[in-house]
């Protein structure tokens, strides 16, 4: 009799999970043109076997034989019907036919005869518009689409209905017998088992028997498949259920290799394929894509119109004792007289009052200075401001007279008592008055013989180096606000679009079919810079025509520098992918990541502020030097010439391949099922 020749074997494999065996020294032989049912309950190891098969699942010990040498050869159907809901049938298939470098022609042949073979929609029908039957049959399609000679099925009747169930099993009995394909698939219902030419029932990761239906109905003498089972759980054989669960693999003599050939790095048809997929999503897509695009333009106008303006509508309290009636006696009439320096003239504190107000802060009067203060302690004003009854008398005195009389120099003070709750409001509050006060000293000394430039501090602002007198704090965090912007944007999208991609099987189910790690991040690059350009437009109008922030240096210098920190999160995205598998954990991960980039950057506060511990580690965080750079570039003009210039880009360039590195790292030792 000559020997059988096997399509697929598995000699003792081991796979083991948290110390729990998935597969416990499991063996099976599947003979080329029959169907293999693999048969057991939830959780018993049929998924990790058929994804060491595909080889997304690498084996602790044991080894694979298969005829198939390449994925190219094999058809894999996930539990999950793992589409694109958005995407319609046709799209479906050009994308998967362009991962199998089949030309146009070929998938579209192709897919009407597998239309009409399993009963499907027209090409056009989008997969959202389908019910769950049509779904999975569209599943098998793509499965089938190359023509592959050996399929593997992961629960492909779950979840349907009889008629439907019935329907796919005479679509694989047909493939089998007549065109002399192998097929194993994975299932937990019994009696649809019996169709197939092997059953090999499975539990708690070991192959208990694998035979034809009938024989073992017969061998056992049960009149079901059910009985069958039932009957071999029962029995206590060494092998069997009497295993330690928590065993470790020790030296097994068979150590995992490779089965399949590796996937190429680079594929052309792969990475083209990718992009028409990530094409054909923006145009499904077009709601989320307007909201990509508009989220710079919301943030930036929001940061732009929130953040570092001078707060308006900042009211002071005041009492003038040296006025009867108060500040209603500084009429408007007398506010335009020219300053006096006749004692009997219009008081001093009229003057300065006048001048705080043009400062755009109200002045209300107040009879007391108990009732002033109360007004403050009911958060209606932001401070007070007392002038004692000899106030212009006092001051004349200070200015013409010895300096070492106490009550002169007491009553010529104004007393101020400030609400220090909020440090911005009080300190705007405090310069506004300084300002105020020395403008008015230093028209009193153009008036008066009196000596007054004497009081004005010894220090003489000039025209500064970088920057202008006016310069607001918005302006000086705009840099700090386009470098984290341009960060923070592509982490988003990418760890958004990709984690949504794994979640659901599709990453997966395309790693499977021929795409490669790398493959999948230049397709997605490609969309991404895309996006990214957008978006480094929209901010750039905002920031600087829009908000007329300062820009003095080589614009293009800043545009290279924005690009190189918008591919450094992209990166940082890849690895976020790497690492999770769901939304929340890369939720967690992106936005616990971000805030401390976003504080130690110096963008809320500058980083010669900050505690000694959190200096050293910022000056290695991401984005600090980038920062840095930015700023120097926009607002002092330097080159990329200037160590602060091109510290920042090789930062910025260090940590983006440090990304890379420690997403192939995860890729790596997280196993081929990520």
């Amino acid at each position: 009799m000559p020997e059988l020749k096997y399509c697929v074997e598995v000699i003792e494999a081991y796979k083991f999970y948290n110390r729990k065996a998935a597969l416990n020294k499991f063996s099976m032989k599947v003979e080329e043109g029959t169907v293999y049912a693999l048969l057991g309950p939830s959780g018993c190891g049929k998924t990790t076997l058929l994804g060491a098969l595909v080889d997304r699942v690498q084996l602790d010990s044991g080894l694979i034989k298969m005829a198939t040498k390449s994925t190219s050869e094999i058809g894999y159907m996930p539990q999950e019907v793992a589409l694109y809901p958005e995407f319609s049938l046709k799209e479906h298939l050009m994308y998967y036919g362009r991962i199998y470098s089949m030309t146009t022609v070929a998938i579209l042949s192709k897919s009407e005869e597998l239309r009409e073979f399993l009963h499907l929609p027209p090409l056009n029908t989008i997969i959202k518009n389908m019910s769950g039957g049509e779904q999975r049959r569209v599943s098998l399609c793509i499965t089938l689409l190359h023509n592959p000679k050996l399929l593997i099925l992961d629960e492909p009747t779950v979840g349907v209905d009889v008629v439907l169930a019935n329907n796919i099993w005479q679509n694989l009995l047909y493939m089998s017998r007549n065109e002399g394909k192998t097929i194993i698939l994975t299932t937990h219902y019994i009696e649809e088992a019996r169709r197939s030419n092997t059953i090999g029932l499975m539990r708690n990761g070991i192959l208990l028997t694998q035979d034809s239906p009938g024989t073992l109905m017969e061998f056992h003498n049960c009149d079901n498949l059910e009985h069958v089972f039932l009957k071999l759980c029962e029995q206590n054989l060494e092998g069997f259920d009497n295993y330690d669960e928590n065993a470790e693999v020790k030296g097994h003599e068979r150590k995992p290799g490779k089965h399949l050939k590796k996937t190429k790095i680079l594929n052309v048809h792969c990475v083209s394929a990718h992009i028409l997929k990530n094409l054909y999503w923006m145009r499904r897509n077009i709601p989320h894509m307007l909201f990509t695009f508009a989220l710079p333009v919301i943030q930036c106008v929001l940061v732009s119109m929130t953040v570092g303006e001078t707060p308006s509508k900042l009211s002071l309290a005041t009492v003038t004792s040296e006025l009867p009636k108060g500040i209603y006696e500084c009429s408007e009439s007398i506010w335009t007289k020219p300053l006096s320096c006749d004692l009997n003239d219009v008081p001093f504190s009229c003057y300065i009052i006048k001048k705080i107000m043009d400062a755009s802060i109200s002045i209300t009067q107040y009879a007391s200075l108990e009732e002033a203060k109360r007004s403050v302690k009911k958060n209606y004003q932001w401070g007070v401001l007392y002038f004692n009854k000899d106030y212009t008398a006092s001051l004349k005195e200070r200015f013409s007279l010895d300096l070492k009389n106490d009550t002169i120099m007491e009553n010529s003070e104004i007393k101020i008592w400030m609400d220090n709750s909020d440090t911005v409001i009080s300190g705007i509050l405090k310069t506004t008055i300084i300002k105020s006060l020395f403008d008015f000293i230093g028209e009193l000394s153009d008036k008066c013989s009196w000596q007054t430039k004497g009081a004005a501090l010894p220090i003489g602002y000039e025209e500064p180096v970088y920057g202008s007198y006016e310069t607001t704090y918005r302006q000086s965090m705009t840099p700090a606000n386009a470098i984290l912007f341009m960060f923070y944007f592509p982490i988003l999208f990418t760890a958004g679009a990709l984690i949504t991609e794994k979640s659901s099987g599709l990453l997966s189910r395309g790693l499977v079919a021929g795409l490669s790690w790398l493959d999948i991040a230049i397709g997605h690059m490609v969309l991404q810079y895309i996006i990214l350009i957008v978006q480094l437009i929209f901010v750039w109008i905002i920031f600087y025509y829009l908000f007329s922030n300062i820009m003095i240096g080589d614009i293009y210098l800043c545009l290279l520098l924005l690009f190189l920190v918008g591919t450094c999160g992209m990166f940082h995205g890849f690895t976020i992918v790497a690492m999770c598998d769901d939304f929340t954990s890369a939720s967690c991960l992106a936005f616990g990541r971000y805030f401390p980039i976003f504080l130690m950057s110096g963008a809320v506060w500058p980083v010669e502020g900050m505690h000694y511990v959190l200096k050293i580690i910022s000056i290695y965080s991401p984005l600090t030097k980038a920062v840095e750079a930015f700023r120097a570039v926009s607002v002092r003009g330097w080159t990329q010439y200037h160590p602060t210039v091109y510290s920042g880009m090789i930062t910025v360039v260090v940590w983006t391949v440090i990304y890379g590195f420690i997403t192939i790292l995860f890729i790596k030792f997280k196993g081929i099922k990520l």
